[in-house]
C-alpha cells in the first residue's frame, strides 16, 4: 500500500483567510483612492484655470499650452488609476472622480477651441507630409469638425420638429451631439497619431449609454455626462462662433 507523504503546504486557516481578504479590500480602497486623488487635482486645477482667465484680457496661446500640460498630467493619472481600481459600474467611478462639478464654460478643454485653426493647420500639415496609405480620409476627417458643428446646429434648433414630436427631436438632437463628440475625439487621435497637439488634451465621453437614474446616488453620472456634453459644446462655440450666432439669430 502506497504511503502518503506529509504535506509541506501550511493549510489556509479561517484567520489567514480573513486576513487575505481584509488585505485585498485595503489594497483595492487604495486603488479607489488614487482614482479620487488624481481626479481632485484636476479639477483643482480647472477651478484654478478658471479664476485665473477673469483676469486675462486676451488668451495667449502658450500660456494655455501651460495649463493644459498640468490639466493632463492629473486627467492621464486619473485615467490610469481607473485601470487598476475595480469599479463596479460608471455610477460609482463618477461618484468618485465628480468631475461635473466644473463649469464648461471656463474650462481648458473649452477655451482650447480658441485655437482650433491653428491646431488643424498643423494636423493637417502633418498628414500631407506623412507617407501613411490613409493619408486622404485623414486629412478629410482633419477638415471636417465645421460639418459635424452645423448639423448639430441644425438639429438642435429644429424648433418645428420639437413642437410636433418631443421624442423623436430629442433622439436626432442628441445623435447628432454625439456624432460631433465622437469627430472631436477622432480628431485628437489623428493629432496624436501623427504627432502633433491635439485640438483638447483630453477626449469626451458621449451620452450613448442607457441611464439608469437610480443607480446614480447623488446624481454624478449625470452631471460629468451634462459636463463632457456641455465642454464640447464650448470649445466648438470658440471654434466656430460666427456659425454659433447665426443659428441663433436665424432660430428667432
Amino acid at each position: 500500500m502506497e504511503k502518503l507523504t506529509p504535506s509541506h503546504e501550511k493549510l489556509e486557516t479561517p484567520k489567514s483567510r480573513d486576513q487575505k481578504i481584509g488585505e485585498t479590500a485595503l489594497e483595492e480602497n487604495f486603488k479607489i483612492e488614487q482614482v479620487r486623488t488624481w481626479a481632485e487635482r484636476y479639477v483643482s486645477t480647472e477651478k484654478s484655470y478658471a479664476r485665473h482667465r477673469k483676469h486675462v484680457v486676451s488668451l495667449d496661446y502658450e500660456d494655455l499650452e501651460e495649463w493644459e500640460s498640468r490639466a493632463k498630467l492629473s486627467y492621464e493619472n486619473m485615467k490610469d488609476a481607473e485601470k487598476s481600481a475595480k469599479f463596479h459600474s460608471r455610477y460609482e467611478r463618477d461618484s468618485t472622480e465628480r468631475i461635473g462639478t466644473l463649469d464648461p464654460d471656463e474650462s481648458i478643454e473649452g477655451d482650447a477651441g480658441k485655437f482650433y485653426l491653428r491646431r488643424q493647420r498643423a494636423l493637417v500639415k502633418a498628414i500631407e507630409a506623412s507617407n501613411e496609405s490613409d493619408k486622404e480620409k485623414d486629412i478629410l476627417a482633419g477638415e471636417e469638425l465645421y460639418r459635424f458643428v452645423n448639423e448639430h446646429l441644425y438639429y438642435e434648433h429644429d424648433y418645428d420638429t420639437r413642437s410636433m414630436d418631443p421624442g423623436y427631436y430629442q433622439s436626432r438632437r442628441r445623435a447628432a451631439h454625439n456624432a460631433l463628440i465622437n469627430h472631436l475625439n477622432h480628431m485628437n487621435d489623428l493629432c496624436r497619431k501623427y504627432g502633433v497637439t491635439p485640438f483638447t488634451f483630453r477626449n469626451f465621453e458621449d451620452n450613448d449609454f442607457t441611464y439608469y437614474a437610480n443607480l446614480d446616488t447623488g446624481g454624478h453620472t449625470n452631471a460629468r455626462a451634462e459636463y463632457d456634453r456641455s465642454t464640447v459644446e464650448a470649445y466648438c462655440r470658440n471654434a466656430f462662433s460666427s456659425s454659433y450666432e447665426k443659428a441663433e439669430k436665424d432660430a428667432q
